[in-house]
């Protein structure tokens, strides 16, 4: 049996990786002996394929298989792979991962075999990002139409796809985030924070932003909480910011958890603050409302798309608008009780993991059970 082989940077901290991870644990139960082969270029000290309970899937580093370790040549490892297993579907997320498997389709053009390409973030925006950007914008506008599917999370990140890099409207599929979370009740669990993020610690994510918001509220109210959820490089800065600012009795970090519900159930809201345009629709922001933890977020495209104000969340555009409906909603158990409760709704309609399954139609799998 051709396998399935699917492709992305780790299985560390991340929507993407968690998605990875579910959409294989599901493959166990819909074809049994299915192989699987993931592609990874590096290891994360946080790895998440603990978490994987299929037993066809073989996870395929990189850093093992190639004596030269620089990520310049990931793309020929993708190459090689791909000739070797000859697979009968990729799966792969975000251009620098998508586009050499397109490029195979190219060179073993007598070779059958289906693209799918999962584009989680706003693709434009992201590319700014990214190592060789001009090269990826002129690699998607060249090679992304030759994708069977390109799957976008967001009406948006679809819009941007065909106005920005002219992919044909019919090539693109709206498949929204999941979490396995919709199946859980709202708890009326005592709340330990007044707020909560999780998520890595980077730049981009702008938890400054939550600190210098938690300054504030302090004003109001001195014995505020917040629990920090993760890890990443900006956590050095992001303790001693808060010990430059005297918010050690404010902000706990709880480290990395493979059990965030837990968390998100004891507090009364889940702050976030991303900086960049480039985000979809964070997972992270999914599992607060499927646990019927009220979401205030900054505004960007796919936020402006789902969470509506006054009714499953609330979005904001600067520090100020921050601080205000934070502080409405601290005050109002009522109102944190509505909205957690029109926000779960949301997610158990459209948001549940029957939406995997679409992947597998596809990817040309067919389901058995």
């Amino acid at each position: 049996m051709a396998p399935i082989l699917i492709i992305f940077s780790n299985l560390g901290l991340g929507g993407v990786q968690k998605k990875i991870v579910d959409i294989v644990n599901e493959l166990s139960i819909v074809q049994h002996n299915l192989p699987i082969y993931i592609l990874l270029r590096k290891k994360g000290s946080f790895d998440l394929s603990r978490e994987i309970n299929n037993r066809n899937v073989d996870i395929i580093y990189y850093t093992d298989s190639f004596k030269v370790k620089t990520p310049l040549f990931f793309p020929f490892f993708v190459l090689y792979k791909i000739w070797q297993l000859k697979p009968c579907a990729v799966l792969s997320f975000l251009s620098p991962f998508s586009l050499p498997v397109l490029l195979a389709k190219l060179l073993f053009f007598w070779r059958k075999f289906k693209i799918v390409v999962s584009e989680d973030y706003y693709t434009s925006e992201i590319i700014q990002y990214l190592k060789y950007s001009k090269l990826n914008h002129v690699g998607i506008r060249v090679l992304y139409p030759k994708a069977d599917v390109i799957i976008t999370q967001t009406l948006s990140v679809k819009k941007d796809l065909i106005i920005t890099y002219n992919i044909p409207k019919e090539k693109i599929k709206i498949i929204p985030n999941w979490t396995n979370l919709y199946k859980a009740k709202i708890s009326d669990t005592y709340k330990t924070y007044d707020m909560i993020y999780t998520g890595r610690f980077a730049k981009s994510k702008q938890i400054n932003v939550l600190l210098l918001g938690l300054i504030m509220i302090k004003k109001f109210n001195k014995d505020v909480k917040l629990a920090l959820i993760g890890d990443g490089e900006e956590r050095e800065n992001l303790v001693e910011y808060i010990k430059r600012n005297n918010l050690q009795k404010n902000v706990e970090f709880l480290g990395i958890k493979y059990d965030v519900e837990n968390f998100l159930k004891k507090s009364k809201i889940f702050a976030y603050a991303s900086q960049s345009k480039a985000e979809g629709f964070p997972l992270a922001i999914l599992e607060a409302m499927a646990m019927g933890t009220p979401v205030l977020t900054s505004r960007f495209a796919g936020a402006e798309e789902i969470i509506k104000d006054d009714e499953n969340g609330y979005t904001y555009n600067d520090l100020e608008e921050f601080v205000k409906k934070t502080l409405l909603l601290l005050n109002n158990s009522s109102l944190r009780n509505s909205v957690a409760s029109k926000a779960k709704k949301y997610v158990m309609k459209y948001n549940s993991t029957k939406n995997i399954r679409y992947y597998f139609k596809y990817l040309g799998i067919r389901i058995s059970n």
